[in-house]
This record gives C-alpha cells, sequence and structure tokens, in this order.
C-alpha cells in the first residue's frame, strides 16, 4: 500500500510540475505581476482647404461617453428608461410599459384585424428592457455620447447609470462623403481596425503601435515600488494628408447627389484631378454612406467605393487612347482619309455614328472632332488588334491605378483577348 501511495504521489508530481507546468505559472503570474497594454492614439486624417491654405479633420478622435448600467441598482426602469430616452434623443413611449402588458394588448388585438407595419422594438422598448433585468450586473446603454449629455446624466443622477470615457472616431466633416476616407469598425473579438478607404489602406501607419506596462504587485494587488517593472510605450498613429480641396470635394459631392436625385440614376461618381501632377482634388460617388453611422446601412456593398470599384465602360472618352495608338504606330496620321458610310459591321453587330448620319471622306482630325465612332474604328483597324492591344495595357488599363485607397479593383479589358 506504501508503495502504492508513492506511484500516486509520484504521478500527481509529474502531472503539476511536468504536464501543468505552464498554467500554474501563468496562475502564479497573475497573482503577483501586473500586464497592461498601453493603447496609442490613431492617426487623424486631413483635407485640404487650399483657399485659406489650411488643414482641415477629416478623421479625428474624441474622447465621448461610453453609458451603461447595473440594472440591479435601477429603482424604477420605466421612468430611467424615460429620461435616459429623453437625454439620448430617443422617442418616450408612455405606453410601454411592462411585457405584461404588451401581452395583454396584444391578446386584445387578436379578434381585431388590424394590418401594422412590423418596424422591430424601439429604441425605448430595448432600453427599458435592458434596464428591467433585475440579476444582471451590467448592460450596455450607448456609445459616442456628448459632453453636453453627459452633463444631462449627471444633473438627472439616476441610480444604476454610468459612464465611463473612451476614444472615438469621429468624422467632423460628414458632407465630405464615406467611400474615400472609410470607417473604423471592430471585429468579433472587439479588435478595433480601419475599413475601406484611406482608414482601411493605411491602417497600419494610422494605428501605431501598442505598447505594454509590467510590473510586480503584493498581495493585496498594489505596485511594488521596489519591484522589478519594465514598459514599451505605446508609438501613435501617424496623421495623413489627402489630396483633397475641401471645397472642391464638397461641392462635387453635392452636386453629384444633387444630379442623380433629379434623373433618378441609380447611383454615379465623379473624380476631379489636378492635370499638372495627377493629384486627386475630388472624388464622390452616390448613394454615399455616414462613416460615424456605419453599422446602419442596410447593403454592406454600399461601403466600396464605385469610382474605383465598380467596372467603367469609358464609351467616346477612349477614342483618343485609340487615336493616341494610331498616330504613335504611324498606321494614320493627322491627315489620314476614309470613307465614312455611317456604319460599320462588327462581328455581327452593326455599329453607327451617334448622329445615325453618313460624312463622306472624313481625316482623322475630323474624326475627333465630330466623335465620328466608324473613323475610330478605322483607325483600330489600321493599327491591328494584337498593337491595339499592347498600346491599351501600356496605358495601364487592366490594372489598379495605385490611388492608394482599399478595395481598388483593376479594369477587365479581357474582350481585347
Amino acid at each position: 500500500s506504501v508503495i502504492a501511495v508513492a506511484v500516486v504521489i509520484v504521478i500527481r508530481l509529474f502531472v503539476l510540475q511536468i504536464l501543468d507546468h505552464g498554467f500554474y505559472e501563468a496562475l502564479a503570474s497573475g497573482q503577483h505581476e501586473i500586464f497592461q497594454e498601453l493603447f496609442p492614439e490613431r492617426g487623424s486624417v486631413y483635407v485640404q482647404d487650399f483657399k485659406t491654405e489650411e488643414l482641415v479633420a477629416a478623421a479625428t478622435n474624441q474622447q465621448l461617453g461610453f453609458v451603461y448600467a447595473d440594472p440591479r441598482r435601477v429603482e424604477d426602469p420605466y421612468d430611467t428608461a424615460v429620461q435616459m430616452s429623453i437625454i439620448l434623443g430617443y422617442d418616450p413611449e408612455p405606453k410601454v410599459i411592462t411585457h405584461e402588458l404588451i401581452e395583454i394588448k396584444e391578446e386584445v388585438n387578436n379578434d381585431e384585424e388590424v394590418e401594422e407595419e412590423d418596424e422591430g422594438p424601439s429604441e425605448f422598448s430595448i432600453l427599458l428592457e435592458r434596464l428591467s433585468k433585475e440579476d444582471d450586473p451590467y448592460e450596455p446603454i450607448a456609445r459616442q455620447v456628448s459632453d453636453e449629455q453627459l452633463a444631462q446624466i449627471d444633473t438627472a443622477e439616476l441610480p444604476g447609470i454610468y459612464y465611463v470615457r473612451e476614444q472615438a472616431r469621429i468624422y467632423p466633416e460628414q458632407e465630405l462623403g464615406g467611400h474615400v476616407f472609410g470607417f473604423v469598425g471592430s471585429d468579433e473579438e472587439g479588435n478595433m481596425s480601419g475599413r475601406y478607404g484611406v482608414e482601411g489602406y493605411f491602417d497600419d501607419i494610422l494605428a501605431g503601435v501598442v505598447g505594454y506596462l509590467k510590473s510586480e504587485r503584493d498581495i493585496a494587488g498594489r505596485l511594488i515600488a521596489v519591484g522589478e517593472r519594465s514598459i514599451e510605450p505605446a508609438v501613435d498613429g501617424a496623421d495623413i494628408v489627402l489630396t483633397l480641396d475641401r471645397t472642391i470635394q464638397y461641392m462635387a459631392c453635392s452636386k453629384l447627389a444633387e444630379t442623380v436625385l433629379r434623373h433618378g440614376a441609380d447611383g454615379g461618381s465623379v473624380v476631379i484631378i489636378d492635370p499638372s501632377d495627377g493629384a486627386v482634388m475630388a472624388m464622390c460617388s452616390y448613394p454615399d454612406y455616414n462613416p460615424i453611422a456605419y453599422n446602419e446601412v442596410e447593403d454592406i456593398n454600399i461601403y466600396n467605393n464605385p469610382a474605383i470599384f465598380a467596372a467603367y465602360e469609358p464609351g467616346s472618352v477612349f477614342k483618343p487612347i485609340t487615336m493616341a495608338a494610331a498616330l504613335d504606330t504611324e498606321a494614320v496620321t493627322p491627315g489620314t482619309t476614309y470613307e465614312d458610310t455611317g456604319a460599320v459591321e462588327i462581328a455581327g453587330y452593326t455599329i453607327m455614328n451617334s448622329d445615325e448620319e453618313a460624312h463622306g471622306v472624313q481625316n482623322m482630325t475630323y474624326v475627333l472632332e465630330e466623335s465620328l465612332n466608324t473613323g475610330v474604328i478605322f483607325a483600330m483597324q489600321e493599327t491591328s488588334a494584337e498593337v491595339f492591344r499592347n498600346y491599351v495595357e501600356d496605358f495601364g488599363f487592366g490594372e489598379i491605378s495605385g490611388v492608394e485607397l482599399d478595395t481598388e479593383v483593376a479594369g477587365n479589358i479581357s474582350s481585347l483577348y
């Protein structure tokens, strides 16, 4: 029996010291060591105001309130929900009091044929439900609560309602659109990162580097002044200045939205570039979204910027590209002539001029002046399909432009192969 006991002790020691060594080492470390991550400040994104020569923050940080509740300490859930709804801008619904009354109301209405649109629970109803959980120690109420609203909460002195300040990503220039800037969102584990646009493309630069603090503590959890301590300071993210001009961007976005709505179009995009250096002065697409309320969109596809994500058929604006290839290869000259009959047969399709007219014998200069489809087809055929395709590739079509925005997609020139 003594041998059996000794064997059991040896096996137990083996399990504790060898197999479970890592677990108990971590447990001991957690009891006498403190390890805390130090989070950096995310960099800001600026646009330029060339008229005033100032930089304007389009994406930056602000300390806002996170309001939460301890329902166990809430004395009157209904009254608290009403007061909090007024402060937070919700629509208080006095008719909604308890689940029991709601059930009674539903039973009464069962015999009535009343068709009501189900819009889901209201913000007030959700708030009341959370505050009514008597055994729940924690319920989140609202994020990004302003200083003015926090002051009202302090004045109301509502039992069970608390708040802390946290860093929030804000977009002061909301009228400049959301597609270019993107947003900062969290994954399932709560990790924050930039998504789409500038926030997504430059996330590593904007996010900075997380630091840490490691120190020893006594049995009461207090820091030991003479104990071992190490710290790695967090490195704040870098700021980014865009080439966008605030005024041009605002006007472009406003006029685009106005035009799309006036004509009942599905959407639209506009890009304004400085021809001297290729700097993007404005980039807008509609419909757009608000980066602060990114989680309220009905379709996540709206996050993609159509100006760099959706396919674009250039139409007549591609004619100078075609003519440039023909002129560069000397397949034609500005004075080269052809006979315009008004239509050309291509692979079973009839391509006509936009005016549906025949212009007779014309040169290449006239072709560009009048945007004649038949003349551009003639120039391409004189160049040859293979050479034309090579020029299209050399011009950069079919590749991403490198505009430094997240989710850019290359154009499709597969029809040339």
